[in-house]
């Protein structure tokens, strides 16, 4: 019997849980820039407004509904939809119920940005877009954050692929 969306995310991210996330600093010399961060938020950072961050961000909506705000425009989302910010560029991510929030992200360094724009899937005129609720995608999301929350910091390749893999397919899965 396969597990259901709502049963994997109750599963790995209880409501009012904390869930951490795993950060990377990479080295001056590469050339992407910054840093690799990624987890699960669960009742945390579920109420930002007007925040920015160094870095490209997809994050996938697991439970709660909100509105996500970028250049005074107001989007809505929920479960299944993905949200992305865009390095430096201010915006506001507020759910309805920030106790019941969860969403999965990755956090890649600016110069990864250039890569998703040359594949047509980075537009800050579209930062909410709807993917649906993809559960072999999210079991992928899963075992990406177990297997990233035991990576040796001297190993990052692996993890920065997957990361970047993981952002393409699901902003593919709108297109």
């Amino acid at each position: 019997m396969s597990t259901t969306w709502s049963a994997l995310v109750s599963g790995r991210c209880p409501p009012g849980s904390a869930i951490d996330q795993r950060c990377f600093r990479l080295a001056p010399t590469d050339r992407t820039g910054g840093d690799l961060r990624s987890g699960l938020y669960a009742g945390v950072f579920t109420r930002m407004p007007r925040c920015s961050v160094p870095r490209w961000v997809c994050a996938w909506v697991l439970r709660g509904t909100g509105t996500y705000a970028m250049d005074g425009v107001q989007h809505r989302f929920g479960p299944g939809d993905v949200f992305q910010r865009f390095p430096d560029q201010h915006h506001d991510l507020l759910f309805d119920d920030p106790a019941a929030g969860c969403y999965w992200f990755a956090g890649l360094p600016p110069g990864c940005l250039a890569a998703v724009r040359a594949c047509g899937l980075a537009a800050q005129t579209s930062p909410v877009l709807s993917v649906g609720c993809d559960t072999a995608l999210l079991r992928r999301a899963f075992a990406f954050h177990d297997a990233l929350l035991r990576t040796a910091d001297d190993d990052l390749a692996p993890a920065m692929a997957e990361a970047f893999a993981l952002c393409i397919i699901l902003l593919r899965s709108d297109a």
